[in-house]
């Protein structure tokens, strides 16, 4: 589950509700607590706690998707996004941002930041031919539209899951930090923390 401050209102993205363990839902919550309008729904999508960021004007909510438009994906994930406005309506449709082969999916505390210019979402892609996560990301323009390719980026071999992703802040050449627990799926070995 992720969340997302506006100024007034958190925006928390969550798995599941009524109908469904694994809805794709979001929240609006007050700086009290107190939740502000109705629960916000993506109908025909089913999947992984979401993540979200704010831009200044809009939210973007991402997940790893199993169900796509009502229809399975046969065990493999496919990482969507959805803009939100303030007022908790969707702009436009839901996208896809990565849908690379093997199972994707978030593995941190908050996978998707805002830089002051475009999101940055960040996710794992298991198994990979060596049984070990790949971490990718993948820039978001605030209008939905990716820039580029999705990045690889962990290097070292059985690179493992993203802890922590944050930006420092400076621009035009910001760096985004990316703080990896590198994890063999096979042996559900952890070794130490290493930074990208």
């Amino acid at each position: 589950m992720g969340a997302a401050f506006d100024g007034t209102n958190f925006l928390v993205g969550i798995k599941g509700d009524a109908t469904a363990a694994q809805s794709i839902t979001a929240q609006f919550v007050s700086k009290t607590g107190a939740l502000v309008g109705s629960r916000i729904t993506v109908p025909g999508f089913l999947g992984g706690a979401p993540q979200v960021a704010f831009d200044g004007t809009n939210y973007l909510m991402a997940w790893g998707a199993d169900t796509v438009n009502n229809v399975s994906i046969n065990g493999s994930n496919d990482i969507y996004g959805q803009l939100i406005d303030q007022s908790g309506n969707k702009v436009g449709t839901p996208f896809n941002i990565s849908n690379q082969a093997g199972r994707e999916d978030f593995s941190g505390l908050n996978d998707v930041i805002f830089d002051g210019v475009n999101y940055f979402v960040v996710w794992g892609s298991a198994p990979t031919t060596d049984g070990c996560n790949d971490e990718c990301g993948q820039f978001v323009k605030p209008d939905g539209t990716l820039l580029g390719s999705p990045i690889k980026l962990n290097t070292a071999p059985c690179g493992g899951g993203a802890e922590t992703l944050s930006f420092d802040g400076t621009r035009p050449q910001g760096q985004h930090h990316i703080s990896f627990r590198r994890l063999k799926i096979k042996q559900y070995t952890q070794l130490p923390f290493h930074a990208r």
